[in-house]
């Protein structure tokens, strides 16, 4: 009877072992993004171009920084005009199923725009 109440003891000690290092894990990486959030938010320094560094290197450098910057808004702009686009081809009942898939696109791709983002404390 001891040794089979042992094995269960020791099965849900290592079950409960198990979901600890899985929740310091997942806080862990929590506390990792928000280090890197704050650091991100801090810098309110202009775009510069490192010293020393050649011209052709420094246009590459501005012009990836520009592309960086404005990726987002092109993406969005893109979908909306391709929204715009397939909505007003679409005819009778082809446009009343494609309202109903806008608003579950909309909620979806709001959602995946700004909830994993993080937001200053």
């Amino acid at each position: 009877m001891g040794s089979a109440l042992h094995l269960v003891t020791d099965w849900v000690d290592t079950k409960n072992k198990i979901a600890m290092m899985k929740a310091q894990t997942e806080s862990a990486e929590k506390v990792e993004a928000w280090k890197a959030f704050t650091a991100a938010q801090q810098s309110n320094a202009p775009f510069t171009v490192p010293a020393n560094t050649p011209a052709w290197a420094a246009a590459i450098y501005t012009c990836v920084a520009a592309l960086k910057d404005a990726t987002r808004p092109l993406l969005t702009w893109a979908a909306v005009w391709l929204i715009y686009v397939a909505y007003n081809r679409a005819t009778g009942l082809a446009q009343e199923d494609l309202g109903r898939e806008l608003v579950f696109g909309g909620f979806t791709a709001i959602t995946f725009w700004f909830g994993s983002r993080y937001t200053r404390k």
